[in-house]
């Protein structure tokens, strides 16, 4: 197995309802067996689920409303049993049950995903949650790596599992946010990654780095490195020229900092990291 130039020893996965949920597990399980980590699996769960609404429940008599509670928990209990089961199995299955561990915790998704992320080394979770399954307790990727501090993993959609380390997009613009995530990525990278640092129609606009590049911090490593400018052609889409040029040249996994714009501004008027996660094929490590 390649040797790993720091690594890590605790990784929490954010379960949900959602049907990539599997595919998530199994990227987490790799990665623990790899760096040989104690992985968590942080199922939350809404206490007042909003699929009923309080106003009508007020206009129905107490003993349905008591036998609505009734079902729904049992529902609630039900579901986490399910994914708790899948969690067991895939578990048993990569013979990692004595460093791996099962949490449900009542609350909200985000917001319980962004306090337990602060005792761990990664964050492995979804793509754009709630964006798709607001009704399976999933969780914003952007949310938690904007609030807890530490860096995400996110798998995409559909993804089908080929590794992540062998060609790494750094994706550079000079910023906190981007020197953040290189240096956080560097706990999952191989001595022999192949690394393409790309900025995005922005070359000339880099800060003076007063002789300084972040090809030779890397080459210090003894990791490859390769420099691109990638072009927007017109387009002021700076996620999607990223995404375009990570599915054109077999990038398995963007390395990017997260809002460089405050979450707000890119909630509104659009932002490359809400692009990025919106339209990704390969995942996409975050950090803040």
């Amino acid at each position: 197995m390649k040797t790993s130039v720091v690594g890590i020893k605790h990784l929490i996965v954010l379960a949900d309802e959602s049907p990539d949920f599997g595919v998530r597990l199994d990227t987490a399980l790799t990665m623990a067996r790899k760096f040989d980590a104690h992985l968590t699996c942080i199922y939350a769960q809404e206490l007042n689920p909003r699929c009923v609404s309080q106003i009508f429940l007020n206009h129905i008599p107490q003993s349905i409303r008591t036998e609505i509670a009734e079902n729904m928990s049992a529902f609630r209990e039900s579901t986490a049993n399910e994914i708790r089961t899948l969690f067991e199995e895939k578990v048993a299955s990569a013979q990692w049950e004595t460093k791996s561990r099962w949490r449900k915790i009542n609350g909200t998704p985000n917001f319980v995903a962004s306090v337990v992320s602060r005792y761990a080394d990664l964050i492995i979770c979804g793509q754009n949650g709630t964006d798709r399954f607001p009704e399976f307790n999933t969780v914003d990727p952007g949310e938690v790596v904007a609030v807890s501090g530490r860096p995400v993993f996110v798998v995409p959609r559909d993804y089908k599992p080929k590794g992540y380390s062998a060609h790494v997009l750094f994706a550079w613009n000079g910023s906190r946010e981007a020197g953040r995530a290189i240096s956080d990525a560097m706990m999952i990278l191989d001595t022999d990654t192949r690394v393409t640092i790309a900025t995005v129609g922005s070359a000339g606009d880099l800060p003076e780095s007063f002789g300084f590049d972040m090809a030779s911090r890397l080459n210090s490593w003894g990791i490859e490195t390769r420099q691109v400018d990638i072009p927007t052609n017109g387009d002021r889409d700076r996620g999607m020229a990223l995404v375009r040029y990570a599915r054109e040249n077999g990038v398995d996994l963007i390395v990017m900092g997260a809002y460089s714009q405050s979450r707000l501004r890119q909630k509104v008027f659009g932002g490359a990291t809400q692009s990025v996660l919106k339209h990704m094929a390969a995942p996409v490590f975050l950090s803040h």
